[in-house]
C-alpha cells in the first residue's frame, strides 16, 4: 500500500467549500468559483488562516465570464484564479484579465484520455508561453507508463521559470509518484476517496509535551 506524502503547507492545497472553512497548519486552499453563492464569498477567512493563499478554480476558459464571476468577490482573500487554458487565444486574454484584478493566473489543462506520446511536454510547453508562474495538468492514468510519463517530465521540467504540478489521476500511487519527483502542487479533497488521501492522511505529526530522549 502507498503511503501518503508528509505533509507540506507549501505544495499541498485543500479544497474547501468557502473562505470560512479554511484551517490551520493548511496554508493553500482552493474553492469552487462557479458554485460559490454570494454569501459564499462574504465569508472571511478564520484568524488562524489569515495569510493564506485561496486559489478560486473555474471551469470557463474565456475571459468575460470570469470577470463576472471575480467581480462578485469583495473580500480580497482570494490570491490566484486556476482556468483551463484549451485555446491559447482566449488564455492569453484571460491571463491578463486575472492579473488586472490583482490575481496570480494559474492556467489549467484537464485531459479526458490520457495523453498520447510527446503530448505533455508539449501541453507544459503550451501552458509555460502564456507567461504565468505556475501551470497544471490533470490527466487519466490507469496504467503505470501513464504514471512513469508524468515522472520523467516532472525530473526534467525547469521549476525556477515556470513551476509545473502534474497530476497523474486515477491511483493514489500515481498522486504520490508525481509529488515525489516535484509536482508543485498536490490538491486534497475534504475527505479521502479511492484514489485520493484526505486531510487527515496528511496532517502533520501532533506535537508532545516532552522532548524525546
Amino acid at each position: 500500500m502507498t503511503a501518503p506524502p508528509m505533509f507540506d503547507a507549501d505544495r499541498m492545497v485543500l479544497e474547501i467549500p468557502h473562505c470560512g472553512h479554511a484551517t490551520a497548519p493548511w496554508r493553500w486552499f482552493e474553492v469552487d468559483l462557479d458554485h460559490l453563492t454570494a454569501p459564499d464569498l462574504r465569508q472571511d477567512l478564520p484568524h488562524a488562516a489569515a495569510g493564506a493563499r485561496v486559489s478560486a478554480m473555474t471551469r470557463h476558459q474565456q475571459a468575460e465570464p470570469i470577470a463576472v464571476l471575480l467581480s462578485r468577490d469583495r473580500t480580497g482573500h482570494l490570491t490566484h484564479l486556476q482556468f483551463e487554458a484549451a485555446d491559447d487565444r482566449h488564455a492569453r486574454t484571460t491571463v491578463a484579465v486575472i492579473r488586472d484584478q490583482g490575481l496570480v493566473p494559474l492556467p489549467a489543462r484537464h485531459l479526458t484520455r490520457p495523453p498520447a506520446a510527446g503530448e505533455l511536454p508539449r501541453l507544459a510547453d503550451q501552458l509555460a508561453s502564456l507567461g504565468a508562474p505556475i501551470i497544471k495538468i490533470a490527466y487519466p492514468a490507469p496504467a503505470t507508463a501513464h504514471v512513469d510519463e508524468a515522472v520523467r517530465l516532472l525530473t526534467s521540467w525547469d521549476h525556477t521559470t515556470t513551476a509545473l504540478a502534474l497530476i497523474p489521476m486515477g491511483s493514489r500511487r500515481g498522486r504520490a509518484a508525481a509529488h515525489a519527483a516535484g509536482s508543485r502542487l498536490m490538491w486534497i479533497p475534504p475527505r479521502s476517496t479511492h484514489d485520493r488521501w484526505g486531510p487527515a492522511d496528511h496532517q502533520p505529526p501532533i506535537p508532545t509535551d516532552h522532548p524525546s530522549r
